[in-house]
């Protein structure tokens, strides 16, 4: 960002852990009622006089996290270095990434996710499809629309870093405090319970009606 680099050298500053089981339902839906059920740990670090908060929830069928920055003004972001790092040999369901997100998904394997562009979500197969781990993202509007919708580029060792959409040609203006989308991976054991999921609901802000 602007006031820091994150990604290395930062000083601990405190954590805490929260829980809640919340109701609410949908007008459209996939279930009559849902449930967001979840503990969440924060985490508080420093750069300097600068801090990173760090938000991991974890849910019944899978994970997910952000980052927030507090603070006043404008805020430069230029890079995310989120990383998931796959087991090796994974291959999955993905389609290369294109300016009007309408790829077809195909298989795609593990010597194509460690070169791959993907625009997000993606199907991962773990261990000849025992799991499966659907990567994508949550809560993506936040920060005033400012933050790009994001895609995975691979490298050796199936690792998928978090990189900014080609159209997003310069760093993303917004301001402070901000907070990214939620990363998030669903991870089931069968297909059926991954339809079933409502992680990603959970993590958007309430209907406004």
């Amino acid at each position: 960002t602007n006031v820091a680099d994150f990604n290395s050298g930062m000083s601990f500053v405190s954590t805490s852990i929260s829980s809640w089981n919340n109701n609410y339902s949908l007008v459209q839906r996939k279930k009559s009622v849902y449930m967001d059920n979840c503990n969440q740990r924060e985490l508080v670090v420093s750069k300097g006089s600068y801090q990173l908060k760090v938000y991991f929830r974890v849910y019944n069928d899978g994970i997910a996290f952000r980052y927030y920055i507090p603070g006043s003004g404008s805020a430069i972001i230029y890079n995310e270095y989120t990383r998931f790092n796959l087991p090796n040999g994974t291959g999955g369901w993905a389609y290369n990434w294109r300016n009007d997100y309408e790829g077809l998904y195909e298989y795609k394997s593990y010597t194509a996710f460690n070169t791959a562009d993907f625009a997000m979500p993606i199907l991962a197969s773990i261990n000849n499809n025992s799991y499966w781990a659907l990567i994508t993202e949550g809560n993506v509007y936040n920060a005033n629309g400012s933050y790009c919708t994001s895609h995975l580029h691979g490298s050796s060792g199936q690792d998928m870093q978090i990189a900014f959409a080609p159209e997003q040609t310069s760093p993303i203006s917004t301001t402070y405090p901000f907070q990214t989308p939620y990363r998030v991976v669903i991870i089931t054991s069968n297909l059926d319970d991954l339809v079933k999921s409502t992680l990603v609901t959970n993590l958007n802000p309430a209907t406004q009606m």
